[in-house]
């Protein structure tokens, strides 16, 4: 049986603050310049966060929203700095220097590589499975209806509002 640790927004973790973010991120071949998250709701919320060490490994933070009568209650964090906090037995994460991937099941949550000094690429990122109607590839980034596909953001809080 798995115990779910059901926290505030406040009480999320947000040691990612003390963290470099990477100059270029490229989210399913959209480019994100000096941008500070790739997701944010109005309320503050950062569902996947990903930050570079000293040595320039990639860092992950994954949240999850519970949500109950179409508001958010509560979050459950999943990985707080590259280690798994929620502990579930199809839960799979590995991150070495040139990148990570997560998955749930069969699905890949979120693949990312490519590291360099200063950027990073996310080529597989679904988050389906954790209540958003997120995905895409290396080609495409789908958010509910939209497609979006080789955009650029720069100098901006987040790429993509949910």
């Amino acid at each position: 049986m798995t115990i779910m640790y059901i926290k505030k927004l406040e009480e999320l973790d947000s040691s990612f603050n003390n963290f470099n973010t990477y100059n270029e991120v490229f989210v399913c071949s959209n480019r994100l310049i000096n941008t500070k998250h790739i997701l944010k709701s109005s309320e503050g919320w950062t569902p996947l966060v990903i930050r570079k060490s000293l040595d320039g490994k990639p860092i992950l933070w994954l949240s999850v929203a519970i949500v109950e009568d179409n508001k958010r209650t509560g979050y459950i964090e999943v990985v707080q700095e590259n280690r798994v906090v929620f502990d579930r037995k199809d839960l799979d994460f590995k991150a070495t220097e040139f990148g990570f991937i997560i998955k749930i099941d069969s699905t890949t949550i979120c693949e990312a590589g490519d590291v360099e000094e200063n950027s990073i690429e996310i080529f597989k990122l679904d988050l389906r499975p954790l209540g958003l109607n997120i995905y895409g590839d290396h080609n495409i980034l789908n958010i509910g209806t939209n497609k979006m596909s080789r955009n650029t953001s720069s100098n901006s809080e987040a790429m993509f509002g949910i």
